[in-house]
């Protein structure tokens, strides 16, 4: 299934905790829910609109006529966007924890390193440097293996 339905499954066991008075951690899961309930509606979207576009050549043509600067510009736009949108779920999560601090500051040292020195990679085998040279794939990995092996609070 897709990711929100195997969340909403997984989110089952929380809402049965409310009724025998135990108390999860709701908030977030609040928050993660309107993230992704708001990213499954906008990929919807524009999935649509991609597909309806994909039936006009002309379409196509037109993109394929921009001068690498224009495009180069509307990538800038939307990967900031995409960053704007990530400070912003991170600022709405409120207080960072020693250990979200931890694997944010790891994950982007790791990813911003690789980034500027990929040549740190030269001496590993093919494969390592195919799997880690993305900065963005090292960063992602670094975050969800520290989100793994690092402890949760207690609190």
């Amino acid at each position: 299934g897709s990711p929100i339905a195997e969340y909403r499954e997984f989110k089952k066991p929380t809402e049965l905790g409310d009724v025998g008075n135990a108390k999860p951690i709701e908030t977030q899961s609040n928050i993660a829910q309107e993230a992704l309930n708001e990213v499954q509606q906008q990929s919807d979207d524009l999935a649509g609109f991609l597909v309806i576009l994909g039936l006009f050549p002309i379409i196509g043509g037109f993109f394929r006529s921009l001068p690498n600067p224009v495009l180069g510009g509307a990538t800038i736009v939307m990967f900031g966007a995409v960053a704007a949108a990530g400070v912003n779920i991170i600022a709405s999560m409120g207080r960072l924890g020693r250990r979200e601090f931890l694997i944010i500051a790891v994950s982007l040292g790791i990813g911003l390193g690789l980034a500027f020195v990929p040549e740190v990679l030269s001496q590993t085998p093919k494969a390592i440097q195919q799997i880690f040279g993305s900065a963005i794939t090292s960063g992602g990995l670094a975050a969800l293996i520290l989100n793994m092996v690092l402890p949760q609070n207690e609190s």
